[in-house]
């Protein structure tokens, strides 16, 4: 579920840079998204599998 956390968290800043950074434009797309996310996935075992997965923080 780490891999899974970490290309929702990129998502996530795609959006915001497609939108140049224009919290207006994305807030309504964001706002939609944090909805989902916190009712359906925000789980700390999926924290825990993001942040535990070096291979998600380190390039090489």
């Amino acid at each position: 579920m780490g891999y899974f956390y970490y290309a929702m968290e990129r998502a996530r800043e795609k959006i915001k840079e497609n939108f140049s950074g224009k919290e207006r434009e994305y807030k309504p797309i964001l706002d939609i998204f944090y909805r989902c996310w916190t009712n359906m996935m925000q789980h700390p075992l999926h924290l825990a599998g993001f942040f535990l997965n070096p291979t998600l923080h380190y390039k090489g």
